[in-house]
């Protein structure tokens, strides 16, 4: 994985929620197959995690420093996404994550080699990762399975 193939990906994904624009703003209320959530409750989720090079430099510093990365309640942290952005529209959410995703873009083309190919432990496996990894596991490998559960709860 390269920097360049990452952006390819977010830039799919951006492209992707772009083709179905129409059917997410009429659809946002609708139960995705599994779990509690919305479609509106998952756009939601993918605005406030948009920028997945900010959160992997973030993991990648909490768990190097003395004492590692601090816990956290991961269903806390869903649920204060989706109050945060309860009174957004649609439109709105999918502003955030297109904005977020080009931050995105910008932040990995100023990272050096060096930093994206640290590796830092994570709670699941393979138990460890390098920093660029981390973001394709937390940008586009995660959009787009949440995205796979939406395209399902619209068809």
């Amino acid at each position: 994985m390269t920097p360049d193939e990452i952006i390819r990906l977010i830039e799919e994904t951006d492209a992707r929620l772009e083709s179905i624009r129409e059917r997410l703003v009429d659809g946002g209320e609708r139960s995705l197959a599994t779990g509690e959530w919305r479609v509106r409750d998952a756009l939601s989720h993918l605005a406030a995690r948009a920028n997945p090079v900010a959160r992997s430099i973030w993991r990648m510093e909490s768990a190097l420093a003395p004492g590692g990365a601090p816990a956290f309640d991961i269903h806390e942290e869903n649920a204060g996404q989706l109050r945060d952005r309860s009174g957004q529209s649609i439109a709105d959410l999918l502003t955030e994550i297109r904005d977020g995703h080009r931050a995105a873009i910008d932040e990995l083309l100023a990272l050096d080699e060096e930093t994206l190919a640290r590796r830092f432990p994570v709670a699941f496996p393979p138990h460890e990762l390098s920093v660029l990894e981390f973001i394709d596991r937390a940008g586009p490998q995660h959009d787009n399975g949440h995205l796979d559960e939406v395209e399902a709860a619209l068809a």
